[in-house]
C-alpha cells in the first residue's frame, strides 16, 4: 500500500469521507501497479515502497542504473495516466466538500 500521501492522511479529521477516498486511491495505485510488466513492477517497488536506491536496484536486478531509471519513468507515466480521472474527481469532491463548510 502506497503511504506517500501525508497530506490527505492528515486532512482526515476534517472529513468523513476522505478515509475510504484514501482506501479507494490506495486500491487504485495498487491495480495501476500491477497493470505494469512484472520487471518494472519489482523495480518500482524496491524504488518507492522498500525505498532502494537505483544504485541497489540495480545490482539487486542485475541492470544498469540508467534501466532502472528508465523503469521508474516508465512506471511513473503509466501510474499517472492511470491515475489522472480518479485524482481529478476526488480533488473536486473534496473541494466542494471544504468549500460547503
Amino acid at each position: 500500500m502506497y503511504t506517500g500521501f501525508g497530506e490527505l492522511q492528515k486532512a482526515e479529521e476534517n472529513s468523513a469521507d476522505l478515509p475510504l477516498l484514501v482506501q479507494e486511491l490506495n486500491t487504485a495505485i495498487d491495480k495501476a501497479i500491477s497493470q505494469l510488466p512484472q520487471k518494472t513492477q519489482t523495480i518500482f517497488r524496491l524504488s518507492r515502497f522498500e525505498k532502494q536506491s537505483n544504485k541497489d536496484i540495480s545490482r539487486i536486478m542485475d541492470l544498469s542504473e540508467k534501466a532502472v531509471e528508465y523503469h521508474i519513468t516508465q512506471s511513473l507515466k503509466s501510474l499517472r495516466f492511470f491515475l489522472r480521472d480518479f485524482i481529478l474527481v476526488d480533488f473536486i469532491l473534496l473541494l466542494f466538500e471544504n468549500i460547503s463548510k
